[in-house]
């Protein structure tokens, strides 16, 4: 199992909705799987790896805010099972890709 969130290092401003996948939902590594809605723009999910949705994040239906506020806490989207269950080489911790970015 393998939990997807946002990332700190880009926030969508002003988050009104999460259209998080449903359960079942195949994902394909570097594929759009959903989108976060602002008042401004909507942004396409981007999934790291391929799975299938098991666990959606009920909370951002009531506050999707969570996504910038708590990402890698109570603002997670979802969890998936993953396709392939080798490590994940090649695939940064939210710390390493601050760094590779210049956080």
């Amino acid at each position: 199992m393998s939990q997807i969130s946002y990332t700190t290092h880009l926030p969508v401003p002003d988050v009104v909705f999460v259209n998080a996948p449903k359960v079942g939902t195949v994902l394909e590594a570097a594929e759009s799987f959903s989108e976060v809605e602002s008042t401004k723009t909507i942004s396409d999910l981007i999934a790291p790896v391929a799975g299938a949705g098991r666990v959606l994040n009920e909370r951002l239906d009531e506050t999707p805010e969570l996504i910038n506020e708590d990402p890698y806490g109570d603002g997670w989207i979802c969890e998936i099972t993953r396709a392939d269950t080798s490590p994940l080489d090649g695939l940064l911790h939210a710390a390493a890709y601050g760094t590779l970015i210049g956080d």
